[in-house]
């Protein structure tokens, strides 16, 4: 919220500098009574709510043309117009036309990837022109509201239908569990949003009923397997071997980062990933642990070099497997690389040991369990026979997001000085909690593969 705040007052500036006066008005409420809009004096509003009937949108920013219409503009962090920014601001559109506020143009703004730290933010405004896509838009989501009316305001509820709009909704595990279905075509793990759309079109949504020859990978025919015959596990014959690359002593590795729209430090872009800290265990093959090392940031300062520094340090001794959890720290340690050419030699090192363990489990291990998911979180507590995650329930931070607001907080300075010892306190519990959850889950792969 304090990164859009700054990007909207600099908009209103930007926007200002063009517009028929300079008056504006900020945070209001407008209902069916539009009266306030005739106020010719008024040539740009700003951050307001507007509602009719069961209607209700906010706005960013509405700017009055030379006629009685307005030009829509929202204001928007991410370096790219996603889908549902333009489903949004169709809904606005349709609120506001109920309205009789007329809406000519409908610009998305963001802020320049050339914006440097600290630079005037309101010379790197950049406005995007959506409003034949809008436009398109609107006519048919007028058309699904008048659908969802009639739902909303029916006696009972709709008969569940699955589709593939359902695979990234929050809501899809509790429907599911209404309607008793467990195994629906979402605990295939890794399906894809075509096929899920295939399925759905032929009427199908539960596993028992895909046929035989639907085209699918070898894994995921085995997870289908495993479930029409009941079976709690698929172990692929390859567990063991691939579990046998792995070298000891162990090293467990994990990242942390922060991606913000406004850069925090000097010679950072706009939407740039930064490593904040890390943890490594390190274990020997019995999982004993021989040592843990971990590092977090200055908050007032880039510390990725002395970060990657560190990194090497405790992993210099070329002896050992060193195990994440994702492509991420891979692809991170390759991007250090690029920022730091003088120490390609040693990072080329680290990058030559690193084994993704979620990478083995999806290509030879799954638990009827996971319903399709495979993050450690989704994972642990069923392998380890747990009712929700215990390891984590003590932790203050309990993912990624909460990580990255947490050290966004200390770095923006929105915190009193002696919060910042125990923010980052709670970071690192975090971060070396994702680590003590690879060695369970690599002891677990290992017993069962023996």
């Amino acid at each position: 919220m304090l990164l859009k705040k700054k990007i909207l007052d600099a908009a209103l500036i930007y926007l200002s500098k063009n517009s028929i006066g300079t008056s504006i008005l900020k945070s209001k409420k407008i209902t069916e009574n539009t009266s306030i809009l005739d106020d010719k004096k008024i040539d740009i509003i700003s951050n307001t709510d507007f509602s009719i009937d069961n209607y209700f949108t906010s706005v960013d920013i509405l700017k009055r043309n030379d006629s009685d219409s307005w030009d829509l503009f929202s204001i928007k962090l991410s370096n790219k117009c996603k889908i549902k920014y333009i489903i949004d601001l169709s809904f606005s559109k349709m609120v506001l036309s109920k309205l009789k506020i007329n809406i000519t143009k409908i610009y998305i703004i963001r802020l320049s990837s050339d914006y440097r730290f600290r630079k005037n933010i309101v010379e790197f405004i950049e406005q995007y022109d959506y409003t034949k896509e809008i436009n398109i838009t609107t006519e048919k989501l007028s058309n699904d509201i008048m659908q969802i009316e009639k739902t909303v305001e029916a006696s009972n509820a709709p008969k569940l239908k699955l589709n593939k709009n359902c695979k990234n909704c929050i809501a899809i595990e509790r429907c599911i569990k209404k309607e008793k279905r467990k195994y629906t075509i979402f605990s295939i793990p890794n399906i894809s949003t075509s096929n899920i759309e295939k399925l759905t079109e032929l009427g199908i949504t539960n596993i028992d009923k895909i046929p035989k020859d639907f085209k699918l990978s070898l894994y995921q025919k085995k997870i289908i397997e495993c479930v029409l015959n009941n079976k709690i596990h698929y172990i692929s014959e390859n567990l063991k071997s691939e579990l046998c690359n792995i070298k000891t002593p162990f090293y467990y590795l994990d990242f942390e980062s922060i991606t913000t729209t406004i850069p925090l430090y000097h010679n950072c872009t706009p939407h740039t990933r930064i490593i904040t800290q890390f943890s490594i265990d390190k274990t020997d093959e019995k999982w004993k642990l021989l040592a843990h090392y971990e590092y977090i940031a200055n908050h007032k300062i880039n510390c990725s070099k002395k970060l990657v520094k560190k990194l090497i340090n405790c992993l210099s001794n070329n002896q050992g497997s060193i195990i994440t959890y994702s492509n991420f720290e891979f692809n991170s340690i390759i991007k250090f690389i690029e920022i730091f050419p003088n120490l390609r030699k040693e990072l080329e090192k680290i990058i030559s040991r690193i084994i993704n363990l979620e990478l083995i489990i999806k290509k030879n291990y799954y638990n009827i369990n996971f319903l399709g998911k495979l993050s450690i979180k989704s994972i642990l507590p069923i392998i380890t026979n747990s009712d929700n995650n215990n390891d984590y329930k003590n932790c203050e931070i309990n993912n990624g997001l909460e990580a990255a607001a947490a050290f966004s907080i200390i770095a923006n300075n929105l915190c009193k000085i002696k919060e910042i010892n125990k923010i980052k306190q709670q970071l690192l519990k975090y971060c070396a909690q994702d680590t003590i959850a690879m060695i369970k889950i690599h002891k677990f792969l290992t017993k069962i593969a023996s």
